[in-house]
């Protein structure tokens, strides 16, 4: 994380070093920090070293994640707004362990979204409609993205005002998602390890459907894992240091939750987070 003074460091060290000068401490956040970086880089390692198993070709994180349907490519994952390579980093951040008051901040921002979301949309349909086309129709640099000239093709008011009750809908439902965590009797602890190994779990499952077209299997007998993707949530969750983590339970609730959209090769932009798969 940088700002415009540099880099800043990590939150856990920033806290110690807030405190009373203790060296044994500081060291301990950090190492503990630089260890918790390592672990999410060898994760990253291990989701590319699956996807190149599955597709047949090398993928690493500076080029498009390919999609293949019957052993042939038929396209690439290309991420024009979010950046490339956003759903292995979806996979990742779902591992993070976040405690209880980290949980009330992600709830208060997303609170202040809504109000902010609101505001906007009352802001605009205030405004008179010749306004509005005026606004819409102001001149742009020329765009070579899919994803932007499909919000331009819709129209960029008519995309925002479509688009900002999905928003809203999407900040409640987490936000209640939340409050019930809170309310519980551990939520002290928090997001758990167990839960976030769900959460890494069906991203991994997902992404795998995309690419492949097929549907992830759960495979783990006396003889070891076997398929194509119990194997490679084993490999990520040993980098991420979960090698007691049982794989049955997320790879199984993960597996069930995968739809027949996301055995899809595209999704349209303004159904899928702004997100456009273009074919090949």
């Amino acid at each position: 994380m940088t700002d415009e003074h540099g880099p800043t460091p990590p939150k856990r060290v920033v806290e110690v070093l807030s405190e009373s000068a203790q060296p044994g401490k500081i060291y301990n956040a950090a190492a503990r920090e630089a260890r918790k970086e390592a672990e999410r880089t060898k994760a990253k390692d291990a989701i590319y070293s699956a996807l190149s198993r599955w597709v047949g070709e090398t993928v690493h994180q500076d080029v498009a994640i390919p999609m293949v349907r019957d052993g042939k490519r038929i396209g690439t994952m290309q991420q024009t707004i979010l950046g490339q390579g956003r759903e292995v980093d979806d996979i990742v951040a779902a591992s993070k362990l976040m405690k209880a008051s980290e949980l009330r901040k992600l709830r208060d921002d997303y609170n202040r979204i809504s109000k902010r979301a609101v505001q906007l949309a009352d802001g605009l349909t205030s405004l008179d409609p010749a306004d509005l086309f005026k606004l819409g129709a102001a001149p742009r640099n020329a765009t070579y993205d899919t994803d932007t000239k499909v919000i331009r093709a819709i129209g960029i008011i008519p995309s925002l005002l479509i688009s900002l009750p999905e928003l809203l809908a999407a900040l409640e439902q987490q936000t209640n998602y939340l409050e019930k965590k809170l309310d519980t009797s551990g939520a002290a602890l928090g997001r758990s390890k167990n839960e976030a190994a769900h959460g890494v779990a069906l991203r991994l499952a997902k992404l795998y459907a995309r690419v492949t077209g097929k549907r992830p299997t759960y495979s783990e007998g006396p003889n070891g894992l076997s398929g194509e993707y119990t194997p490679a949530l084993r490999s990520v969750f040993d980098a991420l240091g979960w090698k007691t983590v049982s794989l049955k339970s997320p790879a199984e609730a993960a597996i069930s939750q995968i739809t027949d959209e996301d055995l899809q090769p595209y999704v349209n932009a303004l159904s899928y987070g702004l997100l456009s798969y273009p074919l090949e």
